[in-house]
C-alpha cells in the first residue's frame, strides 16, 4: 500500500528537520486525520509505504507557482511570508520514486521532497519570478503574523530525506531544477490547447493518430518529460511506440506491459 501523507503530522514548530519517526502532534484537523490514517495503515497492512510531502506542485491542480504567477499578472507588489520553511515537491520526480518503492520491499516512513536548501515561501516566490523572467513585481517580505492568513500554517516543514538514499533509491532533484523544468512545461502548456489527454502522444507522426476536431501538434516536451522521469520503455526494436490515449475507448500502445500501461495513464492526470 501507498499511502500519502502530510508534515502537518508535527506541529510545525522548530527548526530542526522532522524525522520519519517523530512522535505524531498534529497541527490542525487536517493533520490530525492525515496521522489518524497513517496510523491504521500502520495497524492494518503489513507491506506499506506512508510518503509524507510538503508544497506540492504539478501541472493539474492549483499551487504556489501557478498562484504567483496568476497575481503576477495584475499585481506590481505581492507580499509573501518568510518564515515558514520548508522544501517543495514536485509531482513528476515524486512519481518516479513512487514507480521505483512500489518495485521493493522496502517499506517504512519516508519523507519526500525535493533535495536542495530549506527555503521560505519568500524566497521561493523569488525564485519562480527569476526562472519565469518576471521582473515587474516587488516581492515582500513579511512573517506569518503580519500577513494574517486563516488557516494555521507550520512554520517548520523541514523533512529529514536521508532514508531515501539510505534504503538504496534516487533522490529526487533539486527544487531549483524542478522549477525549472516546471515552468518550461508551463510555457509549453501555454503555447498548446492540446492538454491534458494529447500530451501522452509521441510527436512522431508515423505514430500519431489522427482524431477528428482536435489539434494535431502534441506538446512533444512535455510527455518526453513525463518519460523520462519514470523510465518507461518506450522503445521498441528502435521504434518509439505509440504514445497512451484516454483510458476508455482508445488503442493502447502494443510491447507495454499492464503495469507500465497503468504508470502511463496516471502520467496524464498528475
Amino acid at each position: 500500500m501507498m499511502y500519502f501523507s502530510t508534515d502537518y503530522v508535527f506541529n510545525g514548530n522548530g527548526t530542526r528537520p522532522w524525522e520519519p519517526e517523530d512522535a505524531y502532534e498534529p497541527l490542525d484537523v487536517y493533520g490530525q486525520t492525515k496521522a489518524e490514517g497513517e496510523v491504521a495503515v500502520r495497524e492494518h497492512v503489513k507491506k506499506f509505504f506512508i510518503l509524507r510531502i510538503a508544497w506540492v506542485f504539478g501541472v493539474n491542480g492549483k499551487n504556489f507557482i501557478k498562484n504567483m504567477l496568476n497575481l503576477a499578472k495584475n499585481h506590481t507588489t505581492l507580499r509573501v511570508v518568510n518564515d515558514q520553511i520548508g522544501t517543495p515537491t514536485y509531482t513528476y520526480d515524486l512519481a518516479r520514486l513512487v514507480v521505483d518503492m512500489a518495485l521493493t520491499d522496502k517499506y517504512g516512513i519516508y519523507h519526500v521532497t525535493n533535495e536542495g536548501d530549506y527555503i521560505s515561501w519568500y524566497d521561493f516566490a523569488c525564485a519562480i519570478f527569476k526562472e519565469a523572467g518576471i521582473s515587474t513585481v516587488e516581492v515582500i517580505p513579511v512573517t506569518s503574523e503580519e500577513y494574517g492568513a486563516a488557516a494555521k500554517r507550520p512554520y517548520n516543514s523541514r523533512m529529514d530525506r536521508s532514508k531515501i538514499v539510505k534504503e538504496g533509491f534516487e533522490p529526487l532533484p533539486d527544487w531549483r531544477d524542478a522549477l525549472r523544468r516546471y515552468v518550461a512545461i508551463l510555457k509549453e502548456m501555454a503555447a498548446s490547447i492540446v492538454f491534458p489527454v494529447e500530451m501522452a502522444r509521441i510527436a512522431d507522426p508515423q505514430f500519431f493518430h489522427q482524431q477528428p476536431g482536435r489539434q494535431q501538434t502534441p506538446p512533444a516536451p512535455l510527455f518526453d518529460h513525463a518519460r523520462q522521469s519514470l523510465r518507461l520503455p518506450l522503445q521498441q526494436g528502435g521504434q518509439p511506440v505509440a504514445g497512451i490515449q484516454e483510458q476508455r475507448g482508445m488503442d493502447q500502445p502494443e510491447g507495454l506491459s499492464r503495469r507500465h500501461r497503468s504508470i502511463q495513464l496516471r502520467i496524464v492526470y498528475l
